[in-house]
């Protein structure tokens, strides 16, 4: 896995775990406890995307699509307002003669609807509207979502070749 997208996980793995200490604070204000959660929301979002994109960059640009398609494919058809796993599915099947392997161990549409929270509530929050019905353990949910995700598209881009069982 890419060592930044690595980082980022960490990083937000123990945001998380900060964020449900401070949710059990009594004395700290409510205001400030949401506040925390639209921020991790956020972060979130940016992990995902820019964890996707990157994956999906270095496999379109590796050489195993031809060039110029793959640089096209990663910088537009790839965006991250476009992003879902039935795309990226979908993208790799009409490169590749092998068919994708997304989805295979895990519920794809729960991935998707996921993701789609994560999004649609950054969206509310970049846009200043209030995201009170978002908690911390929703979140925390749509987080190991978005991990889960990640290593799939990770595990996609970066089959096992044959001579690797050996």
């Amino acid at each position: 896995m890419h060592s930044e997208v690595l980082d980022k996980e960490e990083t937000l793995t123990r945001l998380f775990n900060e964020a449900k200490a401070l949710q059990q604070l009594k004395d700290l204000d409510v205001d400030v406890k949401a506040q925390f959660v639209w921020y991790l929301c956020v972060r979130t979002a940016g992990f995902v995307e820019y964890s996707v994109q990157t994956i999906l960059s270095e496999y379109f640009e590796s050489g195993l699509v031809h060039p110029p398609l793959g640089y096209f494919v990663s910088k537009n058809l790839l965006a991250p307002h476009r992003f879902s796993l039935l795309r990226v599915r979908e993208l790799i099947d009409s490169f590749e003669t092998r068919q994708s392997q997304i989805g295979g161990e895990y519920d794809l549409t729960k991935l998707d609807a996921s993701i789609e929270s994560i999004r649609t509530n950054r969206n509310s929050i970049a846009h200043g509207r209030d995201a009170n019905h978002l908690t911390i353990m929703a979140l925390d949910a749509y987080f190991e979502d978005a991990k889960k995700l990640i290593r799939m598209v990770y595990k996609e881009c970066n089959p096992p070749h044959p001579e690797d069982n050996n």
